[in-house]
This record gives C-alpha cells, sequence and structure tokens, in this order.
C-alpha cells in the first residue's frame, strides 16, 4: 500500500499560501464590481448616461425605464411607465432635460423633466413612425432635431421645431446608428458587414469595408478622430472617418462584441460582448487597458461615466437560478479624471456645434459669418400627416 499523505512543515506552510491566496481571489472577484443598480425585474437592454453627468437611465424586457443619479451613492431617482414591451435604446438630451426611449411595442416615447423638479412625465408619443422594433435614439445637441432607426430599415429624422419627420429607406434592418458631431452624416450598420455614411439628404456617400461579419454598433467621438464600430466576427475597428482608413482592429474577445462607447474625452473606449466581458482600450495606440468580468453572459450595453471614472456594464446575470440579478453593474475604470482646466475638458476641445455650451472666453477675434445654406427641397411623399407630425418618405 502506499503511504498515507503527512504534511510536512513545508507543506502545511504552502497550503496555507495556497488557501490564502485563493481567499484572496476570492475576494478581489467580489470587489471587483463596485455597484450593482437593481430595480429591474428583467434583463437590462440599454443603459444611457446623460452628458451633463446627472443622471443615468436604464431600458429593460420588464418594459420600464430606471433613472439613477450618478453623484456617489448611485441612487434611485424614478421609474418611467410606458411602454408596451421591451425597452430597448435611450438618449438624454445633453441639459439631461429630455429622454428619448424606443422599444420593441414600435413606440418612439419623448420624456420631459418637470420645471419644478418632480421627476420626468411623459410628453410624446410616435406610435406609427417604425413597423418593426426600434433600435436606436438620438437627439441633436439643440435638442431641434431626433432621430430613430429600427428593424424596419427605417431611418426617421425629426424637426421638433417644425414637427415634420424625414424617412431614410436603408432597405436592410438596422442594428445601430450615430452622427457626426456636425451632424451632417448619419453612420448606420445594419444586417451586413458594411458600415453606411449617409449624407443629409439621405443618399450614401461612403462605405467602410472590413469586417467579416455583422455590423452591431457603432458610435463617433467628439474629437471627430475616430469612428468605430463593433461586429459579429470578435472585433471591434478604429476607422478614420474623414479617408475610411482602419486606424486599428481591437482583438480580444472571445465572442461577438455587442457594444461601444466613447469616453467625452475621446481618450478611451469600452466594449461589451456576449462572451460576458467588457473591454477597456485606449484610443492613443489601440491597446487594452483592463478587462472587466462579470458574473453573467451575453453583455448588452456599455457606457462611460461622465468624467469616466466608472464603467456601466448591462449584461444577463446569473447569480444563481432562484436569485438572479436584473440591472447594471457598476466597474471603476481606473482612468484618472482629467484635471479641472485641461485641454480635455477645455472649450477648444468640443466641435464647432458645441461651442456655446462652452465657458465664455475673453477672445474678441472677430469670426467671420457663414454663408447660409438653403438644403435642396426633397421629393418624397407623405406617408403620414395629421396637427402634429408630417412625415416624409425619400
Amino acid at each position: 500500500m502506499p503511504h498515507a499523505f503527512r504534511p510536512t512543515p513545508i507543506n502545511r506552510y504552502l497550503f496555507a499560501l495556497l488557501f490564502l491566496a485563493s481567499g484572496t481571489f476570492a475576494t478581489f472577484a467580489q470587489q471587483e464590481r463596485y455597484k450593482f443598480l437593481g430595480e429591474h425585474s428583467d434583463d437590462v437592454e440599454v443603459v444611457s448616461v446623460c452628458p451633463d453627468g446627472k443622471f443615468l437611465a436604464t431600458g429593460s424586457w420588464d418594459k420600464s425605464i430606471k433613472v439613477f443619479e450618478t453623484d456617489s451613492s448611485f441612487s434611485w431617482y424614478q421609474s418611467l411607465i410606458g411602454h408596451h414591451s421591451a425597452v430597448t435604446c435611450l438618449d438624454f438630451s445633453r441639459d439631461g432635460d429630455m429622454i428619448i426611449s424606443g422599444g420593441k411595442d414600435y413606440r418612439l416615447i419623448i420624456w420631459r423633466h418637470a420645471e419644478e423638479g418632480t421627476g420626468y412625465y411623459q410628453d410624446t408619443v410616435f406610435g406609427s413612425v417604425h413597423t418593426s422594433p426600434i433600435t436606436d435614439v438620438i437627439i441633436g445637441p439643440t435638442k431641434r432635431m431626433i432621430y430613430s432607426a429600427g428593424a424596419d430599415g427605417k431611418i426617421m429624422v425629426y424637426d421638433m421645431l417644425k414637427k415634420r419627420a424625414r424617412i431614410i429607406d436603408n432597405k436592410s434592418p438596422i442594428r445601430d446608428i450615430c452622427l457626426s458631431t456636425n451632424r451632417r452624416f448619419i453612420y448606420c450598420v445594419d444586417e451586413t458587414t458594411l458600415v453606411k455614411q449617409y449624407d443629409a439628404f439621405g443618399r450614401v456617400v461612403k462605405t467602410f469595408e472590413g469586417h467579416e461579419d455583422y455590423v452591431n454598433a457603432v458610435v463617433y467621438s467628439l474629437n471627430n478622430k475616430y469612428l468605430v464600430t463593433a461586429s459579429s466576427d470578435k472585433t471591434a475597428i478604429v476607422w478614420n472617418p474623414l479617408t475610411g482608413d482602419q486606424i486599428y482592429r481591437l482583438e480580444g474577445h472571445d465572442w461577438k462584441v455587442t457594444d461601444l462607447a466613447i469616453s467625452v474625452d475621446s481618450r478611451y473606449l469600452v466594449t461589451g460582448s456576449t462572451d460576458g466581458s467588457a473591454k477597456l482600450w485606449d484610443l492613443s495606440d489601440g491597446k487594452e487597458v483592463r478587462s472587466f468580468e462579470g458574473n453573467g453572459s451575453n453583455v448588452r450595453s456599455v457606457a462611460f461615466s461622465r468624467n469616466a471614472k466608472y464603467v456601466f456594464i448591462a449584461l444577463h446575470t446569473t447569480e444563481d437560478e432562484e436569485n438572479e440579478e436584473y440591472g447594471v453593474g457598476v466597474w471603476q475604470s481606473g482612468i484618472e479624471p482629467p484635471k479641472a482646466g485641461s485641454a480635455a475638458n477645455g472649450a477648444r476641445q468640443l466641435p464647432p456645434h458645441l461651442q456655446k455650451y462652452a465657458p465664455k472666453t475673453t477672445s474678441k477675434t472677430k469670426v467671420a459669418p457663414k454663408k447660409k445654406v438653403t438644403p435642396k427641397p426633397t421629393n418624397g411623399k407623405v406617408i403620414e400627416e395629421n396637427d402634429e407630425v408630417k412625415i416624409m418618405q425619400d
């Protein structure tokens, strides 16, 4: 018979080290997630952060929107009820006074913030613009224009002042859209490997080719340097939006890359994947900075806090079958927030159409007025018209 194993003093020491190490790793894994924002009763599909940094909102398969304050407590602020099915997309106005949401019920809802500070209320509902689930919504910087895209292949461009909408037919189910900072171009990804660049008249003026599977998400940086796409080919590509050339191909995820977010200062990118992880990348060199491993799978949405100190990740959690969590995880990014008054926070970093939101400067340099350009009229047909809205299709 073999001799029974007898731990020597050295073995006991090694076992103790292993035990302490395993305990340390377990504690680290448990502390990796900084906070969890629950309140939902089903999976969260989208998380959106207000540009002024005051609020974040989550949209869920439980048909509700939850609004949280983004101070250190991340306290719950309000629930918004109005959709008849899963909430799939959200966007804040830059001042936080307006939210637009879209859902699998084909409905677009505009929510306004009450002046007396009692929270958001349902203001306008668009129920017949799209004929399939809505996949993305955007509020323009001045709150005059709103944009939406759907699985019906339609992009709606709606003028809040004129109460008129124009429809661009992409002819393929749309997965995501984004705008250039000057709002001259709409970038669209659908059930193809291409990225399409539409101009203001709904014409495709450029395509970006490089992915080997469907493109799931697209985002444009505020410094005008980067267009980034996420694909089912397990990669993200950083493009030069002016030339269409690839700058970096980001590899590291084990499965489909589903969502993207760029920090306000355009220095960092976060990607989410169906492999259950999110990754932080440095856009200056295309290198992976760190990975955020959640206790779950299928990351649906990612976002940065305004100062990039936190990363928000919506994923399907699997704590256990009886006590599943439904919400958004908050991770500390490890990024050092830009110092006050640095170039990253300065007015000169803002795109031209956002300069009016920057602090006033004492410069007396005169700028020649821009020549007013009148858009060419379109010959689209009216597909819906009433006292509130007029919708035309090119």
